[in-house]
Protein backbone atom coordinates (compact mmCIF):
# COMPACT_ATOMS: atom_id res chain seq x y z
CA UNK A 1 0.00 0.00 0.00
CA UNK A 2 2.56 2.31 0.94
CA UNK A 3 4.57 2.19 -2.78
CA UNK A 4 1.43 2.18 -4.55
CA UNK A 5 0.19 5.31 -2.84
CA UNK A 6 3.64 6.82 -2.97
CA UNK A 7 3.99 7.17 0.91
CA UNK A 8 0.34 8.82 1.18
CA UNK A 9 -0.61 5.89 3.15
CA UNK A 10 1.84 3.53 5.47
CA UNK A 11 2.18 0.53 5.72
CA UNK A 12 1.71 -0.98 9.24
CA UNK A 13 1.50 -4.58 10.81
CA UNK A 14 -1.58 -5.22 11.43
CA UNK A 15 -3.51 -3.68 14.48
CA UNK A 16 -6.68 -2.65 15.90
CA UNK A 17 -7.01 0.56 17.75
CA UNK A 18 -10.34 2.11 18.96
CA UNK A 19 -10.64 5.52 19.23
CA UNK A 20 -14.32 7.10 20.22
CA UNK A 21 -13.32 10.24 19.09
CA UNK A 22 -12.66 8.97 15.24
CA UNK A 23 -14.11 7.07 12.98
CA UNK A 24 -12.19 3.41 11.88
CA UNK A 25 -11.05 3.21 8.78
CA UNK A 26 -10.05 -0.26 7.14
CA UNK A 27 -8.09 -1.41 3.77
CA UNK A 28 -7.87 -5.01 2.98
CA UNK A 29 -4.96 -5.06 0.91
CA UNK A 30 -4.37 -8.42 -1.11
CA UNK A 31 -1.27 -9.83 -2.43
CA UNK A 32 0.68 -12.73 -3.95
CA UNK A 33 0.66 -11.26 -7.70
CA UNK A 34 2.29 -13.14 -10.56
CA UNK A 35 6.52 -12.98 -9.90
CA UNK A 36 6.68 -10.59 -13.54
CA UNK A 37 3.71 -8.40 -12.08
CA UNK A 38 5.54 -4.85 -11.50
CA UNK A 39 4.83 -2.67 -8.17
CA UNK A 40 5.50 0.72 -8.36
CA UNK A 41 3.29 4.41 -7.62
CA UNK A 42 0.34 4.34 -9.07
CA UNK A 43 0.43 7.80 -11.35
CA UNK A 44 -2.81 9.50 -9.83
CA UNK A 45 -0.93 9.30 -6.65
CA UNK A 46 2.70 10.76 -8.00
CA UNK A 47 3.98 14.50 -6.28
CA UNK A 48 2.69 17.27 -7.58
CA UNK A 49 5.60 17.50 -9.60
CA UNK A 50 4.87 13.91 -11.03
CA UNK A 51 8.07 12.81 -8.81
CA UNK A 52 7.78 9.06 -7.64
CA UNK A 53 8.88 8.33 -4.06
CA UNK A 54 9.75 4.80 -4.75
CA UNK A 55 10.87 2.68 -7.62
CA UNK A 56 9.03 0.22 -9.69
CA UNK A 57 9.90 -3.47 -8.79
CA UNK A 58 9.36 -6.87 -10.11
CA UNK A 59 7.22 -8.68 -7.33
CA UNK A 60 9.37 -11.58 -7.19
CA UNK A 61 12.03 -9.29 -6.09
CA UNK A 62 10.79 -7.67 -3.67
CA UNK A 63 9.41 -10.61 -1.60
CA UNK A 64 13.23 -11.65 -2.13
CA UNK A 65 14.53 -8.30 -0.58
CA UNK A 66 11.92 -8.30 2.02
CA UNK A 67 12.23 -12.04 3.48
CA UNK A 68 10.44 -11.02 7.03
CA UNK A 69 6.98 -11.09 4.56
CA UNK A 70 7.37 -14.83 3.69
CA UNK A 71 6.19 -15.44 6.76
CA UNK A 72 2.92 -14.04 5.69
CA UNK A 73 2.95 -16.95 2.62
CA UNK A 74 3.55 -19.67 4.72
CA UNK A 75 -0.04 -20.79 5.32
CA UNK A 76 -0.53 -21.34 1.79
CA UNK A 77 2.50 -23.60 1.45
CA UNK A 78 1.16 -26.01 4.13
CA UNK A 79 0.36 -29.37 3.07
CA UNK A 80 -2.56 -31.51 4.83
CA UNK A 81 -1.54 -34.59 6.27
CA UNK A 82 -3.29 -37.27 7.77
CA UNK A 83 -0.71 -38.72 10.03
Amino acid sequence: MQIWSNGVYKSVEHRAVTNARKARMSIAMFFMADDDAEIGPVDTMLCDNGQALYKRIKYVDYIRRNPRLCHLHLHLMKMDTLH
